[in-house]
Order: C-alpha cells, then sequence, then structure tokens
C-alpha cells in the first residue's frame, strides 16, 4: 500500500482502535457532527477555530464552542460512539484538519468535564463519560507513536498540533496518565469495564514509547530536532508507567505472559542475559534434585539445594540493577513459603517419620494441601477481575510457579536449616539429615521426595493463605511492605 493510499486509510484504521462494542458506522452521527460543525453560526465559529494558527489558542476555543453550541447528543456521541466520531467527521474537513482537529475537540472535551462546564448533563454521567473520552483522546494521541502508523497520519495535520515544540508528546503523556488514572480505577466505571479489554489497554500503555525521538522517527516529514539525543529519548515518567500497569493491572489478574513480555522484551542485554542465567540454573536444580532421589548415594541433592540458592541470588542481583526483573519471578510466594517452612521447626519432630505406616497417607496430604492452595488461587482469581477461558488456566499457572518455589525453598530448608533447629526425635533412630544421605531414612520413614513434597505443599498452601495477613495484596503483587490501594 502506497503513502498516499496510508494516509487516506488512516481514519478507518483509527476507528477500529477506538471502537467500543456497538459503536459502528450510523449515517446519522454523520449528519449530527455536520449541523455542529459546519450548519449556521456554530459553522461559522468552527470555521474561525480551524483557521487560527497558533494551536495552544485553538483548544481553548473548542472548549467554549462545545460549552455554547453542543447538546447532549453531541456529548453522548463523542464519549460512546468515538468510531462514528471518526467515521462521520465531515468531508469538508480536510486531511490537513482532520486528525489535529480530532484531537482537539477531545482534548476540549476533557477541558470541558474536568472543570464541570459542560451543565448540559448531570455530574454523574460527567464523570462516566469523562471516563470514555480520556479513552478515545489517548488513543489519538497516541497514534503517531504506534508502530505500523509511520507516516500514516499527514505531516501538515501532526505541525498543526505541534508546532514544532513536540507539544504533542507533551499531550500525549497528559492523556496517558488521565487514562491510566482511569484504569487503576476501572472498579468505579463498571460499564466501561465491561466495554474494553483492561489488560490490552494496559499493555499498550507499557510498551508504547512517548518520546519526541520516537515521534520524530515515525514521522520524519515534521522535521523534528532530535539533540541532545539521550535527553530527547528520556520518558522519565515511562518506567513508573510501566511499574504502574505490572504491579496494579497485569499481576493482579495472574497475567504472568503479559509481564514477562513487557519487562523482558524491553530490557536490555544484561536483564535478558540474568533472566536466561536464572532459568537454567533452575532448570540445573529441578535435574539434579530429581538425579539426587533417583540416586541417593550420589551426593547430587546437596548440589541441587546449593543451585536452588544460586538461582535465588541470580534473581536477587538482577532485581537489584533493575527492580523490574524481579517481579515477574514473584518473589512473594518465596518469601512467605519460607515463613511456612520455618513453622515446620515447631511441628512434632517425628512428622517425617511415619513408623512404618503407610505412605500413601502422607501423599494424600500433599495433594490436599495443594489442591486447597490451588482453590484459594480461583477464588482470588475471581475476585481479581480474571474473567473467561483466562480463569480456567492462569490460577493453575501461578500455582505451578509458587509451587517451584516452595520445592526451592524445602529443599534448602531441609538441607541447610531445619535438621539443625528442629527438634531432634527420639523415637526414630535417625535425624531429619538421613533425606539426603545414603541409603536414606529408612523402611519406618516417608521417602527422601515424600519428605520434599509434604514441605514443599506445606509451604505452598502457608505461602498462598499468608496473603491475607500480609498487607492483604494478591500472591502475584511485588515484594515490598507497601498497601494495595485501587488506583492510590
Amino acid at each position: 500500500m502506497s503513502s498516499d493510499t496510508q494516509q487516506q486509510a488512516w481514519p478507518g484504521d483509527a476507528a477500529g482502535i477506538v471502537a467500543l462494542p456497538g459503536d459502528t458506522g450510523d449515517g446519522a452521527a454523520a449528519g449530527a457532527l455536520r449541523t455542529l460543525l459546519l450548519s449556521g453560526q456554530a459553522g461559522w465559529r468552527a470555521g474561525e477555530i480551524l483557521d487560527e494558527p497558533d494551536p495552544r489558542k485553538r483548544i481553548p476555543a473548542w472548549a467554549e464552542f462545545l460549552e455554547r453550541h453542543a447538546d447532549r447528543d453531541d456529548y453522548l456521541l463523542f464519549a460512546y460512539f468515538p468510531a462514528r466520531v471518526l467515521s462521520g467527521l465531515p468531508d469538508e474537513i480536510t486531511d490537513y484538519y482532520r486528525w489535529s482537529t480530532l484531537v482537539e475537540l477531545y482534548e476540549a472535551w476533557s477541558e470541558l468535564i474536568c472543570a464541570g462546564r459542560f451543565t448540559v448533563v448531570d455530574e454523574r454521567s460527567r464523570r462516566i463519560g469523562g471516563a470514555y473520552l480520556a479513552r478515545t483522546r489517548w488513543l489519538l494521541l497516541s497514534l503517531p507513536f504506534r508502530p505500523g502508523w509511520e507516516g500514516r497520519i499527514p505531516a501538515l495535520s501532526l505541525a498543526r498540533v505541534d508546532d514544532g515544540s513536540g507539544r504533542i508528546v507533551t499531550l500525549a503523556r497528559q492523556a496517558r496518565g488521565d487514562w491510566l488514572a482511569t484504569l487503576g480505577q476501572i472498579d468505579d466505571y463498571p460499564q466501561l469495564k465491561q466495554d474494553i479489554a483492561v489488560e490490552d489497554e494496559a499493555r499498550v500503555i507499557a510498551v508504547l514509547p512517548i518520546t519526541r525521538q520516537r515521534l520524530a522517527a515515525a514521522n520524519p516529514e515534521l522535521n523534528l530536532e532530535v539533540s541532545p539525543p539521550g535527553a530527547a529519548a528520556a520518558d522519565r515518567a515511562g518506567a513508573e508507567v510501566t511499574g504502574y500497569v505490572i504491579s496494579r493491572l497485569l499481576l493482579p489478574r495472574f497475567a504472568l505472559g503479559q509481564v514477562w513480555r513487557i519487562v523482558y522484551g524491553s530490557a536490555g542485554w544484561g536483564p535478558r542475559l540474568t533472566g536466561g542465567a536464572a532459568i537454567a540454573v533452575c532448570l540445573t536444580a529441578m535435574a539434579l534434585l530429581t538425579a539426587g532421589f533417583i540416586r541417593p548415594a550420589s551426593g547430587l541433592l546437596t548440589w541441587a539445594a546449593l543451585a536452588a540458592i544460586a538461582w535465588y541470588v541470580i534473581i536477587a542481583v538482577g532485581g537489584a540493577a533493575d527492580p523490574a526483573t524481579a517481579w515477574p519471578w514473584l518473589l512473594r510466594q518465596p518469601a512467605s513459603a519460607a515463613v511456612g517452612l520455618l513453622a515446620l521447626v515447631f511441628a512434632p519432630p517425628d512428622w517425617w517419620h511415619d513408623s512404618g505406616r503407610a505412605w500413601h497417607v502422607a501423599l494424600w496430604a500433599v495433594l490436599l494441601l495443594a489442591g486447597t492452595g490451588l482453590g484459594y488461587l480461583y477464588f482470588e482469581a475471581g475476585g481479581q477481575d480474571v474473567r473467561g477461558p483466562r480463569r480456567a488456566w492462569r490460577p493453575p499457572l501461578v500455582a505451578a510457579f509458587g509451587y517451584l518455589h516452595a520445592v526451592m525453598v524445602s529443599v534448602i530448608g531441609l538441607r541447610f536449616l531445619l535438621p539443625e533447629f528442629a527438634p531432634r526425635p527420639l523415637s526414630a533412630p535417625r535425624q531429619l539429615s538421613c533425606w539426603w544421605q545414603a541409603p536414606g531414612c529408612g523402611p519406618d520413614a516417608l521417602p527422601g521426595w515424600l519428605i520434599v513434597l509434604a514441605a514443599a505443599s506445606w509451604s505452598f498452601a502457608a505461602a498462598v493463605f499468608l496473603q491475607i495477613i500480609w498487607d492483604d495484596q494478591p500472591v502475584t503483587a511485588p515484594i515490598a511492605h507497601v498497601s494495595w490501594h485501587r488506583g492510590g
């Protein structure tokens, strides 16, 4: 598709991006927009605003125009049917004016709503409609920065807003912040919550760089100067925005896949190498653990515990260099699992010794504890707005991640801590340290692998339920003592 053809097609594609359910083409919308913008005295005033060369004067002028000439139906059209607005804008507003006019109209609507100046509708309607307007405003201003949109919006229309000062970047960042604040309080807007895919909206905010450098690279005809390159590329609020999206919108919804892609997709080579090393060491620890249970006399179980320690050291080093890289590892779970494991110090000292009873009882306990933890995660997923098919597979994924942490923590604790601090059983002929030594703990005790699984299941269940008293945060939240305030 040629550049001219792409420029002609952009309004239709943009309408697809901003569309809401039921927001399809409607001839009545085109007529309403023509009446508002082209008819009578209002049309004459709209023409004056369009001809105003100073972009900083046009938005206040549009706000005054809408306050005087727009009615309730116009407000509902712009707020709830943005695709109809994009498709129905009169052809007399040419490509030179089209994108800039849409942006400035939505900026003006937002100004009116925030200031409470549009009194045709009540305060509640203004608040709800304002949330919808914030979304469309952000999506329109994000278009020049999006991949695949390079050069699609006519440079002259961009220049009408930017005026060579990078003003589009400022407006886009402001719109991003307003829309992000709305997403953070999405439970206050149940209808909007039903109309949008919250995770998709959040992901775009997290991954899209809003910088002058990106604007200049995507729209070279603007002839923007990018100097100095480092300062121009900086989006200092962008890292905070990404952190907010991950910690408040994606992790609570168990969206681990998206978090991994966002964190490591935008990370440099250092964090990626650290993450790759952590994965490799984790797999090594699991392989050593499995091999150690097959051949207890090999000493591999001690090496598995050391590899587990190395895994956490690598994650901690990476997290110290870049805290965001620690978020996908769900470190709140091993921290809670460690607390649960320490509780075994106060368990009967021969809990691992079944005195000749069938060990299948312990196996059922392992399954019951793990299943209880998984069941709680399903309840939590429902409370955190995990809906549809995602609710079927995301809790088991989080549970698998948590159980992996519980196994690693249990191996470390059972190898290096519990044998030293737990009371020694009087009736058992062996000590707990027998689980990693040959020939094992004997026929009257649980096999080594079941001792580890029993400790892991106990730690996993404790880790899940401890979240109720640990700041009452989701099990997927970053490890920090911060209060969980919706939108705060």
